[in-house]
């Protein structure tokens, strides 16, 4: 398929599914290999402070997607806005007083790996239309040890801001849904902007916890690491960082200039503590909260 068709097709798509961006890289072998070497360079020993527990588990994996992948010839990343989302109805306290524990704003959405995956499915389907050939294709949105965000800078739909998430057009209030292609597709993209940060750094002022700075990031003080990474018991320190948070943060991503300015959901905490397994799985059955389980979130809720 030639380049200008292909993008021409991927801005049609994403004004059909209501997504920001669309970028689709070839991997060829020297791709691969520059890839590869980027990745080094990014999880070498002296990086490694910088990430997460989590993201140590999946470090070999991660640092050559290609390993268990020899059979992908390109490499499609979508921008999913958060606000394309649909909201849930949930079963909590509406009026949760003055006594209340937030979560970030997605968690009252349906889970995006659900939704993300099924626009990256439909989105594969409809480039097979246009192609006019099946493809073997893997997606993967944010479960599965690819380095997506790293892969996603690098087939240009965004770049990597100060806070240390993809930005595109001016905006990281969106998901990440991408999929390996065994199709020969060439390298197209819908745009990505330039990125604001150098005339910013909004994100480095608003993070409450300092996890942020000009030239690193320290995942350990990430609102996000401690309520839904980190294991066993919060220290005095960690539960001051959270404050009211329980699940997630949005505050850097929400803090570019053109991202969506979402409020926190918030709960009452007693209602939270009291909360039973059997009731929380049924109440967060398709929003993301329901991954952090219920003891972490009840952990992450109790004061000092």
């Amino acid at each position: 398929m030639d380049a200008e068709i292909l993008r021409e097709q991927l801005l049609r798509l994403c004004s059909e599914f209501g997504l920001l961006s669309a970028a689709v890289m070839r991997l060829d072998e020297e791709r691969k290999s520059e890839i590869v070497k980027e990745l080094s360079a990014v999880y070498r020993d002296g990086n490694r402070s910088l990430l997460s527990p989590y993201l140590l588990r999946s470090l070999a994996r991660r640092a050559n997607p290609f390993a268990e992948r020899p059979w992908a010839k390109s490499f499609l990343c979508l921008a999913v806005p958060l606000d394309t989302i649909p909201e849930l109805d949930m079963d909590i306290p509406k009026n949760p007083g003055n006594d209340f524990v937030t979560a970030a704003a997605y968690a009252a959405k349906l889970d995006y790996h659900i939704f993300c995956t099924e626009i990256a499915e439909k989105f594969v389907a409809r480039l097979e239309t246009v192609s006019v050939s099946s493809f073997k294709s893997e997606v993967c949105v944010d479960i599965k040890a690819a380095p997506e965000k790293i892969l996603a800078k690098f087939a240009g739909l965004g770049d990597i801001g100060l806070n240390n998430c993809l930005v595109c057009k001016g905006s990281s209030s969106f998901f990440i849904a991408s999929a390996f292609l065994d199709a020969e597709l060439p390298d197209a993209r819908t745009g990505c902007g330039e990125l604001p940060c150098g005339s910013c750094g909004k994100c480095l002022r608003l993070c409450p916890t300092g996890a942020l700075s000009p030239d690193d990031f320290c995942p350990e003080k990430c609102i996000s690491y401690l309520s839904m990474e980190k294991k066993g018991e919060l220290r005095t320190e960690e539960r001051k960082m959270l404050g009211e948070s329980i699940f997630g943060c949005d505050i850097c991503t929400a803090a570019c200039p053109n991202s969506t300015k979402s409020s926190p959901l918030k709960m009452d905490r007693k209602w939270l503590l009291n909360l039973d397994k059997k009731d929380f799985e049924r109440i967060f059955a398709k929003s993301p909260i329901l991954y952090a389980r219920l003891e972490r979130l009840k952990r992450n809720a109790e004061k000092d």
